[in-house]
Formats: C-alpha cells, structure tokens, sequence
C-alpha cells in the first residue's frame, strides 16, 4: 500500500512540474487593412485608399520599479546548464529550487504516512529538458 502512495505521490509531482512548463501564446497583435478599391468609369481609372483610422492619443505611465505581476502561485525557473545524467547531483549545485511540501492525496486510518519536503530542479540544453527532485527519507 505504501508503494502506491509513493506513486501517486510521484505523479502528483510530474503533473504539476508539467503544468508549470505550459506556456500560452494569445500575444498576437497582428492587423490586417483591406486592399484599395479600384473602379473605372468611361477610361478613368481612380483608386481609392481605405480609410484610415488614428489610434488614440495615448499617454506614458511613468516608470515603475516592480516585476510584472504574475497569476498567483510558485514558479521555477528553469535555466539553460549543462547536466550529466551520472547519478551525482553536483551538477545541480548553482542551479535555483522550489522547495515544496508533499502530503498523502488519500488518508488512510492504517497507513502513516507523513508529509515530505521536497526540491524540484529544472534545466535545460539544446536537446533535452533535465528534472531533479530531492526528497529527504528513511526508506
């Protein structure tokens, strides 16, 4: 039964680490115009310019010190590092973590389990994107 739980743990984790790796790309700004009119009458040809809109005046903010805000919630930055897959974390040692706490997704009246604190680490290169999750147990 504790294996079980230690998977769902598991996937827990690698479902939030993929819902913090989403990204959102609704920036589009383009505009298209309609071409010009062409119309010809007895010989003349006369093209017309669609018409033309000005944007609003538009006023500047004045400088501000802050971050742009973010939707609320833990974030982790993932930079780009050159990691050996060895089995020897020292290859993570500059890199920042998100130090989260675990908890059972089910309570069970005969099973204790307890709470885990853990560290997630994320990098990448040119070819692959690198995981690092530190957990602290006695198993």
């Amino acid at each position: 039964m504790r294996t079980k739980s230690r998977w769902l743990v598991f996937v827990f984790v690698m479902v939030l680490v993929a819902a913090a790796c989403t990204s959102s790309d609704t920036g589009d700004t383009s505009t298209t115009q309609p071409p010009p009119t062409t119309s010809t009458t007895m010989g003349t040809t006369t093209t017309e310019a669609p018409p033309t809109t000005e944007a609003p005046p538009t006023t500047e903010a004045p400088p501000t010190t802050e971050a742009p805000s973010r939707p609320e919630g833990r974030y982790l930055d993932a930079p780009v590092a050159a990691i050996t897959v060895d089995g020897d974390p020292s290859d993570w040692d500059m890199i920042p973590g998100l130090a989260i706490t675990l908890e059972p997704i089910v309570d069970h009246a005969d099973d204790d389990l307890e709470n885990k604190d853990v560290t997630i680490k994320m990098a990448y290169d040119e070819e692959f994107v690198y995981s690092l999750f530190t957990v602290v147990d006695d198993y």
